[in-house]
């Protein structure tokens, strides 16, 4: 169909002045990301797909919200995929999916 693929990665970060900066954990985190984006682009072209990457830190859910709702990008639907935790972690830990589909009117696709 011709469409254009967003992949977003963000790294959990509960403190952007902790994690954000390229020190020791967060420059770790981000060149295995990286690494995880590349073998993704890779595969995607290889089915004549575009990627496009982007990696963020701090509070994932936000973030997803944020990216996705922001024009310049014009996202038409969230792809996500759900760990399957059962109710009872997800009403401890909270669900990112849970977030996600409930702070947007864009489509959300869940994949178990």
């Amino acid at each position: 169909c011709e469409a254009m693929v967003m992949g977003l990665y963000v790294i959990y970060a509960p403190s952007h002045s902790e994690f954000g900066r390229k020190g020791t954990l967060g420059k770790g985190a981000f060149e295995e990301v990286k690494g995880v984006l590349e073998k993704a682009k890779t595969k995607a072209a290889q089915n004549g797909i575009v990627l496009v990457d982007k990696i963020a830190y701090g509070d994932i859910g936000y973030h997803i919200v944020s990216f996705a709702q922001n024009k310049k990008n014009n996202i038409d639907l969230i792809v996500m995929g759900s760990r399957g935790r059962g109710k009872t972690r997800e009403m401890i830990f909270g669900s990112t999916t849970h977030h996600v589909m409930h702070a947007t009117k864009i489509p959300v696709l869940v994949v178990k």
